[in-house]
C-alpha cells in the first residue's frame, strides 16, 4: 500500500471502525481517482479600458494546499482526489470536501472560464477548459444545492472564528470584524508575534464588540442549520456557543485585570508556593515543561476575585495550581485555607492528561499541609466544599 501514490493512512479505535473501512470504504480511502489536481480561473483584474467585465478572486476556502506558492487564478490544488460511497437521506450525497471561493465580478453573467489539470493512474496529464455562465440572482444569498449552503454557512464560521481568536492573540485594540463590516474574506490577521505585535491588554470595548458579533452569527447559525439539516453542524453549533461563553470570560478579565499578574514563568515552584502561603500572591498556576521532564511556574496573581482565578485554568489544559482561600469561622474569626488543584480538562491531550496526573505526586511534596481537590471541569470548583474540608481538617487536629 505505501507504493501507491497519496494512499491514505489513519487510525482505527475499535473492531468494529476496522471491519467498516476494510468492508466498504476500502476502495475508496486507498486508491485515488486523480493526483496532482489543480483547478485555476482566468483572471481579467488588468484588462482593457473599453472592457467592463473584472474578474478577480478575493478568496478560496476549503483548498487542501497552500496557494501562496502558486500562480495567480489558482483556486483549488491537491495532490489526491478520492471517490467516495453515497450516503445521505436520499442515498444521491456522498462525504467528501467542498471548496468555496468569493470572486469579484463587475458582470455577474459573464461567463468566467475555468482550467482543470490532473494525472490519471497511468500516469498521463490531462487537461480541461470549461465555460460557466451564472444566472443573475436578485436575492443576497443564493445556494443551488444544500451542499453549497452547508459550505458557505461553514466557510463563514471559519472565517469569523479564526479572526476572532487572531485578534484575542494579537490583543488588537479593535476588532477586524464587526455588526457594521460584516465577516470579511480574504483579510490577512495571521501576523500573530510579528513586526504588528502590539502587547497591550485587549480593549473591554473590542471584545464586547466580538461578543455581539459571535451572538448575532449563533442566531445565524442555528437558522440555516434548520434549512440544511445536517446532523454533523450541531457540533459546530456547540462549539460556537463555547466560544460566546469564553468571550465572557475574556470580558470579565479585561474589565477586572489589574497590575497583578508577575512574570514568575519558569521561577522555583517552591518559592512561589511560599510566597502564595504568606499572601503575597493569591494564587499561582504550574506546569510541564515542552519536553514534559520538569515541574515549572506558569503564572502567579494577586487578585483576590475566585471567578478570576477559575477564568484563568485553561479549557484545553492541564495545570496544577494552589491558592490561598480566606473565609470567616462562625464567630466571625478570619482563617485562611490554602489547597493545591489537579486541573485536568476534558478537552485536554491524552497524553498531558496522563503525565500531569503521574507527577501530581511529585508537586505534592513540594506542598505540604495543604487540601488537595481534583477536578475535570470549573463547576466541581465549589468554594464552600473547600472550607468544609479545611474546618473538618481544622476541628481534627
Amino acid at each position: 500500500l505505501t507504493k501507491i501514490p497519496n494512499c491514505n493512512s489513519f487510525t482505527v479505535h475499535s473492531c468494529d471502525e476496522f471491519l467498516h473501512q476494510m468492508t466498504f470504504e476500502f476502495d475508496y480511502l486507498v486508491f485515488p481517482i486523480a493526483t496532482d489536481v489543480i483547478v485555476s480561473l482566468e483572471e481579467n483584474d488588468k484588462h482593457d479600458k473599453n472592457d467592463k467585465n473584472t474578474v478577480k478572486i478575493e478568496e478560496v476556502c476549503g483548498s487542501p494546499i497552500d496557494l501562496s506558492s502558486y500562480s495567480p487564478g489558482t483556486l483549488m490544488a491537491s495532490s489526491g482526489i478520492f471517490p467516495s460511497q453515497t450516503q445521505g437521506k436520499e442515498q444521491n450525497e456522498c462525504k467528501g470536501s467542498i471548496m468555496i471561493a468569493k470572486i469579484n465580478l463587475t458582470n455577474p453573467t459573464s461567463p468566467l472560464t475555468f482550467t482543470t489539470s490532473f494525472v490519471d493512474y497511468k500516469g498521463k496529464k490531462h487537461t480541461s477548459t470549461t465555460n460557466v455562465t451564472f444566472k443573475a440572482i436578485d436575492n443576497e444569498d443564493y445556494f443551488e444545492n444544500e451542499g453549497v449552503r452547508k459550505g458557505v454557512l461553514l466557510s463563514r464560521y471559519v472565517v469569523l472564528l479564526r479572526t476572532f481568536l487572531e485578534d484575542i492573540h494579537r490583543k488588537a485594540q479593535e476588532p477586524s470584524i464587526s455588526l457594521s463590516s460584516g465577516i470579511i474574506f480574504g483579510k490577512k490577521t495571521n501576523d500573530l508575534f510579528g513586526k504588528n505585535f502590539v502587547k497591550k491588554k485587549t480593549p473591554n470595548a473590542a471584545l464586547s464588540k466580538y461578543k455581539e458579533v459571535l451572538e448575532k452569527f449563533s442566531k445565524y447559525y442555528e437558522k440555516e442549520e434548520k434549512e440544511i439539516d445536517d446532523v454533523g453542524l450541531y457540533l459546530w453549533k456547540k462549539r460556537l456557543q463555547e466560544y460566546i461563553t469564553a468571550s465572557d470570560d475574556a470580558i470579565y478579565k479585561a474589565n477586572n485585570e489589574k497590575d497583578d499578574v508577575y512574570d514568575v514563568e519558569g521561577d522555583d515552584p517552591v518559592e512561589i508556593y511560599k510566597r502564595v502561603k504568606e499572601n503575597e500572591y493569591k494564587y499561582a498556576l504550574f506546569g510541564l515543561s515542552d519536553d514534559y521532564t520538569t515541574i515549572t511556574t506558569l503564572k502567579a496573581s494577586k487578585n483576590s476575585d475566585f471567578k478570576y482565578f477559575l477564568v484563568d485554568l485553561s479549557d484545553t489544559s492541564c495545570c496544577y495550581a494552589i491558592y490561598n482561600l480566606e473565609y470567616k469561622t462562625e464567630n466571625g474569626e478570619e482563617k485562611k485555607c490554602l489547597f493545591f488543584l489537579l486541573w485536568v480538562p476534558s478537552a485536554a491531550k491524552i497524553k498531558q492528561k496522563m503525565l500531569i496526573t503521574s507527577t501530581k505526586s511529585s508537586i505534592l511534596k513540594l506542598f505540604p499541609g495543604i487540601i488537595e481537590i481534583h477536578a475535570t471541569d470549573k463547576g466541581e470548583i465549589d468554594k464552600d466544599d473547600i472550607i468544609r474540608r479545611e474546618k473538618e481538617r481544622t476541628d481534627k487536629n
